[in-house]
């Protein structure tokens, strides 16, 4: 059984995308996310999925991503975000945040779960 925290840190004035994770035989995964620090960032985040061909350990990286339905929560201050329990069925997952306004950190924990 697989299962393991993916964790990610960043600065929250810009745009971020995590590594990608190959999700291949996992089935489902969570995200918390939590903004401190700066000015009270605002925004979107969420997870995101790649079936892009490839392989971790052949270093392959995905081109093509689209947003996993219902995996988005608005960002409103400094605060700690949560998206639950989501199924997973794609061969790639990362985090994106998407700044509209405010600066500050994320710190986010992606939970894994799979065979």
């Amino acid at each position: 059984m697989r299962s393991e925290i993916v964790q990610f840190t960043g600065d929250a004035s810009g745009t971020l995308h995590s590594p990608a994770v190959w999700s291949q035989n996992l089935f489902n995964c969570s995200l918390q996310g939590t903004f401190a620090g700066g000015t009270s960032p605002t925004g979107t985040l969420k997870l995101e999925f790649s079936n892009d061909p490839g392989n971790p350990l052949l270093k392959t990286v995905p081109t093509n991503w689209n947003d996993i339905p219902d995996a988005t929560v608005s960002v409103t201050t400094n605060a700690s975000y949560a998206i639950p329990k989501t199924d997973v069925c794609y061969q790639w997952i990362r985090i994106t945040y998407t700044p509209s306004g405010g600066t500050g950190t994320l710190s986010a924990n992606l939970k894994v779960l799979g065979a």
